[in-house]
């Protein structure tokens, strides 16, 4: 459901696959599947996606971009 609404976002034009996001407090202490993300660290979209659909990251669905 995450990359779905994520998809979405970048067909309706509020997000691009070339986007830096920022990782947050919330996303880098998120438990179970992870990818084991640093706060403040930026991360390209198009990277995060790939830790959402390889390694279920977890982590990478509650970050927050802007």
């Amino acid at each position: 459901m995450s990359m779905l609404l994520i998809m979405e976002a970048i067909d309706s034009g509020k997000l691009s696959l070339e986007d830096d996001i920022i990782i947050s407090k919330t996303a880098a202490d998120m438990g179970g599947s992870q990818i084991f993300l640093q706060e403040v660290e930026t991360y390209k979209l198009k990277d995060l996606l790939k830790g959402v659909a390889v390694a279920s990251g977890n982590d990478i669905t509650v970050t927050e971009w802007q």
